[in-house]
């Protein structure tokens, strides 16, 4: 009898413990989902659109070789010659937040530029000296954390330019993989 009584004090503990332990989970599952429900307040809009790439300047003998291209989230696929130094080519887009949440830069990659000429030495003395320089229009650079409001417009800035040097090509040289991708994320 007496070890009958300690199994059902057992039982009656484990049954206390576990509608303890049930009570917490359900109080605290109820708090985040009303947490989660004021804090949306409305619908949610996400849309962070990249507009209206444009050339902005060509300095010196700088030239075009091919326009860049623009997705939903990188200029692509562009190409500039430069045979002098103080050459540059500059271009600007939009990013524009038309949502109704803030977003955030996640991730910027800049692509490394590469260089080709009709030889070997002329691409050398062009990528020892080329700068591809990415910012805001108010000269900011951007960075991964820059914060986009909702409703908010900025405009990029691409800059190839060839820094002052004594190395100058002997003939045209081109510069290639000028790519740059921008992933905004919900703040």
């Amino acid at each position: 009898m007496k070890l009958n009584n300690q199994v059902k004090s057992l039982i009656l503990i484990a049954v206390f413990v576990a509608c303890l332990g049930s009570t917490v989970a359900l109080a605290s599952l109820n708090q985040t989902l009303l947490m989660k429900e004021s804090s949306k307040g409305k619908n949610t809009k996400w849309n962070v659109e990249f507009s209206n790439i444009a050339q902005d300047s060509i300095t010196g003998s700088a030239e075009e070789i091919e326009a860049p291209a623009l997705t939903s989230s990188a200029v692509t696929d562009y190409t500039v010659a430069l045979s002098k130094p103080g050459d540059s080519v500059t271009y600007t887009f939009e990013v524009k937040n038309s949502g109704n949440a803030d977003a955030r830069l996640s991730m910027v990659k800049i692509g490394t530029p590469e260089c080709r000429a009709d030889n070997l030495s002329d691409a050398k003395v062009l990528c020892n000296n080329v700068d591809y320089i990415v910012t805001y229009r108010d000269g900011n650079k951007v960075t991964e954390g820059d914060i986009l409001k909702a409703g908010e417009e900025k405009e990029v800035v691409l800059k190839v330019v060839y820094r002052n040097s004594n190395s100058t090509p002997k003939g045209k040289a081109e510069v290639t993989n000028l790519d740059v991708t921008m992933i905004y994320v919900q703040k």
